[in-house]
């Protein structure tokens, strides 16, 4: 916190932002406790690594963007 507050990050409009979005976060948690309960081991993990490949592959598409129209 000190980090963000020296660099002007932590504004009044950041903090009322932030303090609206903890009860989707409190949702979201116990939405994700449950699916973890019910879904089985093995299929977790398949959503897992499907998951971080697509975050991997828009990593990239990004950087590769963000380069080739620089």
């Amino acid at each position: 916190m000190p980090g963000f507050l020296t660099l002007g990050y932590l504004t009044s409009e950041n903090l009322l932002i932030g303090l609206a979005l903890v009860p989707i976060a409190v949702l979201a948690n116990f939405a994700g406790i449950r699916m973890v309960r019910r879904v089985s081991t093995e299929m977790f993990f398949r959503i897992a690594y499907i998951l971080m490949f697509v975050i991997a592959v828009e990593l990239i598409r990004g950087s590769v963007v963000d380069l080739w129209w620089r």
